[in-house]
């Protein structure tokens, strides 16, 4: 049986310039242990290139 991965991009975009020039690291750290359990393979919040 083949694995499905899944990644998250909803964090781009708008949010992500929101959390940019809205949010301090410290506001943002409380977070990351949810994201961190929700299961997805990736998430990506910032945008960027894939190689």
């Amino acid at each position: 049986m083949k694995i499905i991965l899944f990644n998250n991009n909803v964090l781009r975009d708008g949010h992500q310039s929101l959390a940019a020039t809205r949010m301090r690291t410290e506001q943002m750290l409380p977070v990351c242990e949810s994201l961190d359990n929700w299961g997805f393979n990736a998430l990506e919040t910032w945008g960027g290139r894939y190689y």
